[in-house]
């Protein structure tokens, strides 16, 4: 047997030119013959006589012995080191070339065997070694590191060297799994994704966008994405351009090298193939940029937040768009295709939307409007068509929380001028009769579209409409039919109060904005409310030309406000650059030059967690 590590073009060239000059001199020795340097398969001729390799003639014609042999090509993980082969593999019957690789090799002469990942035992057997330990712990790290064999090798070494068991390994690698797993491990500089990072900045070479479809893949649900949800998502792919094809492309190249694994038999049961991406290579990639045709692990906790965001806005628009909204367009095949992939959808509608509140970022933050309401609309779609077949209180009470945000967003935005302002009252009117009867103990949703009730009497412009409903779920809060706690007392009150501001009554509206004020105290909770209030006290300050006092609320909010969100924040810094302009109007310049100094500092802490 000859064993031949490719992972170097250079060492494999150097070894090939080592072993034909070794043995052509012997065959020279012997025979007298010229040496032969007319290309690698002479080279390699000239090997396998030299090896006696069956199949061969010697220099006096007589076919050499029929011992079995085997060459083995370790490592060959790209397609021109593939094709190269073809030069150095002697055709004949008498033996077998191995070629281990991580691509797939398109060639008809081939026999493909795929290596199967460990099983649960085999991956305890290499945690543990030869060591004594908690074979149930052992178990558990090995089901967290999906039984890939790198990663079980380099827990392995890292419980020895730290001197720990594997109930404290797991304790580290739930705290912050990506740092551990990327940690340098022998000839891994990235640790596990190593290997990975290699291959997709390969393909980044051809296609920037390779890093983009791996995110995608990571913010869905592990079980596997099918071909008919990328057929009709693809629209949502921005990089696809609306062509499936670039799409396939891609995907076919991740399959290739094993970035994925291809299932005949979806786990979604819709129509095709599927696709599955283990869970570590989705840790790795919904944690990693492209950068200059790198990819680079993130590591600060912000930017990690964004690239989670950015995630989930792109697998939202995905699904989303997989989704048909409009009933009398909806066929049995759309609700086939819903019922197959709830997996993705529970993450996109209960994770992204409800718990991360990405439709809410759109609107608030991007200014889509119109893209975070289609969004919304789809999810309530998928909503009501799962609570018909499969009732769930938690399901019902996020369908009415995305109708309340849904319709928030009609109501202040410019949405507002499309939709008649009567529907929307009738929307209002008859999910909070729905809900008062479904889940009558639900306060939050009954208080919540009470609320857009008011909120959408002042969008039309009647305040004392708005300021009557405001009193009413006060007076219910206070005597006990509905259960809302200090915080829906503190939010309406701020409403109550700001009402009156909007008329103009000054007194009225700082009277009442000071109860919530009073009951937010100085408590943790309550700073961002606090700090709100504050600032709306500050606004009544303004135009009655109190401007000592307005500096005074505006320092007490601006306080609360770093201490809730922190000095790298919009919401924080919006506080002293009013603060800024009051001091500039009173003529006080040390007091200027004080906050602006804070200011900056403020702004490049931000601009340093956004940008590198």
């Amino acid at each position: 047997m000859c064993w031949l590590r490719t992972s170097s073009r250079r060492i494999l060239k150097e070894l090939i030119a080592h072993y034909a000059t070794t043995y052509q001199s012997q065959l020279s020795s012997k025979s007298g013959s010229p040496p032969v340097t007319d290309g690698p398969r002479t080279f390699f001729s000239s090997i396998t006589t030299g090896l006696r390799i069956p199949g061969q003639i010697d220099s006096s014609g007589e076919p050499i012995g029929d011992a079995a042999w085997c060459l083995v090509f370790d490592s060959v993980d790209t397609e021109p080191e593939i094709e190269r082969l073809n030069d150095l593999i002697h055709r004949c019957a008498h033996g077998h070339a191995i070629i281990t690789s991580r691509q797939r090799v398109r060639d008809p002469c081939a026999k493909i065997i795929s290596v199967s990942g460990l099983d649960r035992n085999a991956s305890i057997k290499l945690l543990l070694g030869d060591r004594e330990g908690d074979a149930g712990e052992a178990g558990k790290a090995a089901d967290a590191l999906g039984h890939l064999p790198i990663a079980l090798s380099q827990a392995a070494a890292y419980v020895v060297k730290r001197e720990l068991n594997f109930t404290q390994y797991l304790k580290r690698l739930s705290d912050n799994c990506t740092r551990l797993l990327g940690t340098a491990y022998l000839k891994y500089t990235e640790g596990v994704f190593s290997c990975w990072k290699l291959s997709v900045e390969a393909f980044m070479r051809s296609n920037p966008h390779t890093i983009d479809l791996l995110r995608l893949y990571s913010f869905l649900s592990p079980d596997g994405v099918s071909e008919e949800l990328l057929r009709r998502g693809v629209e949502g792919i921005e990089w696809a351009q609306n062509d499936l094809s670039r799409l396939e492309e891609a995907v076919d190249d991740f399959v290739t090298y094993s970035l994925m694994a291809c299932n005949l038999a979806t786990p979604s049961r819709d129509k095709g193939q599927s696709f599955w991406v283990h869970p570590l290579v989705q840790l790795w990639a919904r944690d990693s940029y492209s950068n200059e045709g790198s990819v680079v692990l993130e590591e600060n906790k912000v930017r990690v937040a964004h690239l989670h965001e950015r995630g989930a806005q792109a697998a939202i628009c995905l699904v989303g768009v997989s989704i048909e909204p409009e009933d009398h367009l909806r066929t049995a095949q759309d609700w086939a295709h819903e019922r197959n992939n709830v997996a993705h959808l529970n993450l996109c509608i209960h994770r992204y939307l409800m718990e991360q509140k990405v439709a809410e970022r759109y609107k608030r933050f991007w200014k889509e409007y119109a893209l975070a309401a289609d969004i919304m609309k789809r999810a309530i779609r998928v909503l009501e068509n799962t609570l018909r077949e499969f009732p769930d209180p938690v399901a019902e009470r996020n369908h009415f929380m995305l109708k309340g945000i849904l319709i928030e967003t009609y109501i202040t935005s410019p949405l507002m001028s499309v939709y008649n302002s009567e529907d929307i009252i009738r929307q209002i009117e008859e999910t909070l009769q729905i809900i008062k009867v479904k889940q009558p103990e639900d306060s939050s949703n009954i208080i919540r579209f009470e609320l857009l009730r008011a909120l959408c009497r002042r969008a039309i412009g009647d305040l004392h409409g708005s300021i009557t409903i405001y009193e009413r779920c006060l007076a219910e809060l206070t005597d006990g039919k509905l259960n809302g706690g200090v915080e829906w007392i503190c939010n309406i009150q701020e409403k109550y109060s700001s009402a009156y501001l909007q008329l103009n009554q000054f007194d009225e509206a700082e009277k009442y904005f000071h109860k919530p004020l009073e009951m937010c105290g100085e408590s943790t909770e309550n700073r961002r409310m606090r700090a709100w209030t504050l600032t709306q006290l500050a606004r009544i300050k303004n135009p009655k030309e109190d401007y000592l006092s307005e500096c005074v609320y505006l320092r007490e909010s601006s306080q609360s406000a770093e201490l809730h969100y922190g000095l790298a924040h919009n919401q924080t810094l919006t506080i002293p650059r009013h603060l800024e302009e009051v001091y500039k109007r009173l003529g006080q310049s040390g007091n200027v030059e004080q906050v602006s100094k804070r200011i900056t500092e403020g702004e490049t802490a931000l601009k340093s967690q956004i940008f590198r």
